[in-house]
């Protein structure tokens, strides 16, 4: 499996969305309403979101369907090439709206589905899983061309590890509104777990 260097790929970047409490609308703060949406999205080399398809919902119902509402109304920062060019940028991830400090929250990361498992021989004292996020550029064939660490995490060996299994998930080519293939970025939820002790054979 292929390693895509780090240093290389420092420059990265998914888009910085750019939601405040402020978006709340005013019923569902007032409310104390909290909702989350698993969606399908697409920012173009603008910043713009473009496209945001709804898969699952968990809170509020009336907050959810506001929600992708909310984020198409927002310039966000584009995501960027490893040489800082803009990019189309396309993910399935979870986008949420919660009032910090509730119960709520925890709820919500359960709808965070990793892309890939990965095994590995050992984590952390006491962790018995490890969730780790990387960016990705992926060429106008699908396949991953770098891989560097989200935005605001270090270089470190587990997104080396992870970064070196980044082909293992199947990725599409990416058509622009002009119907022509195009190279994107993406971000990849990778889960890290000990691989399980072979079984003891009888003899």
């Amino acid at each position: 499996m292929p390693f895509f260097s780090l240093l290389a790929a420092a420059s990265l970047a998914a888009p910085g969305y750019s939601i405040k409490l402020n978006d709340y609308p005013d019923k569902a703060l007032e409310m104390g309403k909290s909702a989350a949406i698993l969606a399908d999205v697409v920012v173009d080399p603008k910043g713009k979101l473009v496209r945001c398809e709804k898969l699952d919902t968990f809170g509020d119902a009336e907050l959810a369907d506001e929600i992708c509402k909310i984020y198409e109304t927002k310039r966000h920062e584009p995501a960027h090439f490893a040489n800082g060019e803009p990019a189309w940028f396309m993910e399935r991830d979870v986008y949420r709206m919660f009032i910090p400090g509730t119960p709520t929250r925890t709820a919500i990361d359960t709808l965070r589905k990793p892309d890939a498992i990965l095994e590995v021989n050992a984590l952390p004292p006491g962790m018995e899983t490890l969730d780790a996020l990387v960016v990705i550029a992926i060429d106008e064939a699908g396949e991953v061309t770098d891989c560097g660490p989200d935005v605001g995490d270090e270089p470190s060996p587990v997104i080396q590890a992870v970064c070196a299994n980044a082909d293992v998930v199947p990725h599409d080519v990416f058509t622009t509104p002009d119907g022509n293939a195009a190279p994107y970025v993406s971000r990849m939820r990778f889960r890290l777990q000990v691989a399980a002790a072979p079984s003891d054979v009888a003899s």
